[in-house]
């Protein structure tokens, strides 16, 4: 994987984290947000 590749997944492991550790409040963009590489 690419150093971008990477830092998506590491981006997106914690915005899962977040929602799943806010659940009650909803989802946003900018929380899921995925780099373009």
């Amino acid at each position: 994987p690419t150093p971008c590749q990477l830092q998506a997944e590491q981006a997106f492991l914690r915005a899962v984290r977040s929602l799943i550790s806010n659940s009650s409040t909803p989802p946003t963009l900018s929380s899921v947000y995925i780099p373009q590489c």
